[in-house]
């Protein structure tokens, strides 16, 4: 699903918070509606890049129960491609802060590495290429070390791909991503 893009309007202001909400209303709608289209929410998983990395971390983390769902049905599984789980670091990028607008509070409260890790059975994959720059890389191992290798058991770097490239890697069978990946849905 498509979210709003910070910073929004003078009108209609934009967080991250109100992103993260807006992807928990759109899981919950899917997993109340999923039946409708044949499919299947037991394989369900959330798979996202970047900005979408860290919702896709966000939502394996939330309360099933503050999504209006059954707590059976919150994520299972998710993949998170280039995510960044801290957000206090980019709190103070100077291009950035203004957009972003984040308080200690909310990139707190936003941030994956300072939630409670999910019940079990809930898992994350964390996928990063290895070109990316050395913050990409370190958060890459930062829900690992968070939440711990029951949890955040993957935490993989993909050879000779950047932020952008590594997502070519979803559709090589010989990558780790596309194996991960097409396990989650099986």
């Amino acid at each position: 699903p498509n979210y709003a893009l910070c910073p929004g309007s003078a009108k209609h202001p934009v967080s991250i918070a109100l992103i993260a909400r807006q992807m928990a209303a759109a899981y919950a709608w899917t997993m109340e509606h999923i039946f409708l289209h044949s499919g299947n929410a037991r394989r369900m998983a959330v798979v996202g890049h970047s900005a979408g990395g860290h919702l896709a971390a966000m939502l394996l983390a939330a309360d099933a129960r503050a999504m209006g769902l059954r707590a059976d049905q919150g994520v299972k599984n998710a993949i998170a491609i280039s995510g960044l789980f801290d957000l206090e670091v980019i709190r103070h990028v100077p291009f950035l802060a203004n957009d972003l607008r984040l308080t200690e509070r909310d990139a707190r409260m936003c941030s994956p590495a300072w939630m409670p890790a999910p019940q079990a059975p809930a898992k994350v994959a964390c996928f990063v290429g290895a070109e990316e720059s050395p913050e990409f890389r370190r958060h890459n191992q930062l829900l690992r070390q968070a939440w711990g290798k029951d949890r955040a058991g993957v935490a993989q770097e993909v050879a000779g791909r950047n932020h952008f490239s590594v997502l070519d890697a979803l559709f090589d069978r010989r990558q780790a991503l596309h194996r991960h990946i097409a396990k989650a849905l099986a």
